[in-house]
């Protein structure tokens, strides 16, 4: 990582950003309630697709195509 300052600035980067994503998963999971939760993920993903009408079954649900935070 000495010969490249760059590739060791992206890699650092990243685990920062996934670490901050699991914080907050666990957070989310510790402090909210599931249907509350649940509430958030729903508007996620109307905002992805632009309606308020989400054609999604309960399985499909968990699939999250966003990470957590960057909408």
């Amino acid at each position: 990582m000495k010969e490249s300052p760059a590739w060791a600035e992206f890699i650092f980067q990243l685990y920062q950003t996934r670490f901050e994503e699991l914080l907050q998963v666990v957070t989310d999971v510790h402090f909210k309630n599931t249907d509350d939760r649940i509430v958030e993920l729903l508007r996620e993903k109307a905002r992805m697709f632009g309606s308020r009408v989400i054609e999604i079954t309960r399985n499909k649900l968990p699939q999250r195509s966003v990470p957590h935070g960057k909408s």
